[in-house]
C-alpha cells in the first residue's frame, strides 16, 4: 500500500510542478511580486502531498531566531525536502546552487526566474569570487535572505561532514548575521523518490552568529552548531530510522494526520512518529 502511495506521490509531484512551472513562466514578466506567491503555492502543495500520501509532516522550531533583516541562511542538506523549505520560511530568499541545476527540465526553467546564484563548481576560486560578487548584488537588490548549503552537497545521516569556505566568504563579505539551520529530514526522505518513511521532520533554526568573526572561526562555529543539533534531532527516540526498502516500511498510517504548522512551538516534540557542491574553495548549495 505504501509503495502505491509513493508512486502516486511521484506522479503528482511532477504534474503539480509542471502546472506551477507553466504558471510561473507565463507570469515571470510581472516580477517577484507574482513569482514569490506562486512559488509558495507550489511548495505548500508539495508539503500537502507528502503529508497526505507519505505520512511525512514537519515542524519548525526556533523561528524566533530568524533576523528581521538581511541574513545568510546556512542549512544542513540531507534530502530533496530541504530545498523546498527556505521558500516557505523566508519572505524574499535568494538561492546559491550549482549551475547544472538550470538544465533540469521544468525546475531549471523556473529557477532561472528566481533570485539565484548559479555557480560552476569546476571553476574553483573563480567561482568563489563570483559567489561573493553576486551575493552582494543579490542581497542589495532582490533577496535580503541568502540561502546556502554550507557543505555544498547533500550528505546522508552519519556521513562525514565537510563545510566549505564559500559560506565563510559570504559571511565575511556581506557583514550580516549567519543563521545555522539543522534538521533530520534524512530519516524520512531518502535519495530520489524511492525511499520514504512516515514521520515528522524537525527543522531547527539556531541563534544567529553575529558578523565579525574570522572565516576560520565562523566556519568552525557553524559546523559545531549545526552538527551538534543534527545529532540531537537524529537521536530523538521519536524519530525512527529510515527503512531501506518498501517491504521494511513501518505502518504507513502511523504519523498521518494534520500538518504540523511552522508556527507551532517546541512543545510539540511528543507528536507521534512523525538532493552539488563546489570544491573545497567554493562551497555552495543546491
Amino acid at each position: 500500500m505504501y509503495t502505491l502511495r509513493r508512486y502516486i506521490f511521484t506522479a503528482l509531484f511532477w504534474l503539480w510542478g509542471a502546472v506551477l512551472a507553466l504558471a510561473m513562466i507565463l507570469t515571470s514578466p510581472l516580477g517577484l511580486r507574482v513569482l514569490n506567491p506562486l512559488k509558495r503555492v507550489w511548495l505548500k502543495g508539495i508539503m500537502v502531498l507528502a503529508w497526505a500520501l507519505l505520512g511525512i509532516r514537519y515542524r519548525v522550531i526556533g523561528k524566533e531566531n530568524l533576523p528581521q533583516g538581511p541574513c545568510i541562511f546556512a542549512m544542513k542538506h540531507q534530502s530533496a525536502w530541504d530545498t523546498f523549505m527556505p521558500g516557505l520560511l523566508l519572505p524574499r530568499p535568494g538561492y546559491v546552487m550549482k549551475q547544472e541545476l538550470l538544465n533540469v527540465p521544468l525546475f531549471g526553467w523556473v529557477v532561472q526566474r528566481w533570485p539565484v546564484i548559479a555557480l560552476d563548481r569546476q571553476q574553483g576560486r573563480k567561482a568563489l569570487r563570483l559567489l561573493v560578487e553576486r551575493g552582494k548584488a543579490l542581497m542589495a537588490a532582490r533577496a535580503p535572505q541568502l540561502m546556502i548549503f554550507p557543505e555544498g552537497t547533500r550528505r546522508t545521516i552519519g556521513e562525514d561532514t565537510s563545510y566549505h569556505i564559500g559560506v565563510a566568504a559570504l559571511y565575511d563579505a556581506l557583514d550580516v548575521p549567519l543563521v545555522p539551520v539543522a534538521l533530520n529530514s534524512g530519516l524520512y526522505w531518502g535519495r530520489g523518490f524511492s525511499n520514504f518513511a512516515p514521520g515528522c521532520i524537525t527543522l531547527s533554526i539556531l541563534p544567529p552568529i553575529p558578523p565579525g568573526l574570522s572565516k576560520r572561526d565562523v566556519l568552525k562555529q557553524l559546523e559545531d552548531c549545526i552538527e551538534g543539533e543534527v545529532a540531537r534531532l537524529v537521536a530523538d527516540p521519536n524519530a525512527p530510522a529510515l527503512r531501506t526498502s518498501a517491504t521494511e516500511q513501518s505502518d504507513p498510517d502511523q504519523g498521518v494526520g494534520p500538518a504540523v504548522s511552522p508556527n507551532q512551538n517546541q512543545d510539540q516534540n511528543q507528536d507521534q512518529n512523525q538532493d552539488q557542491g563546489l570544491t573545497r574553495d567554493a562551497g555552495q548549495s543546491r
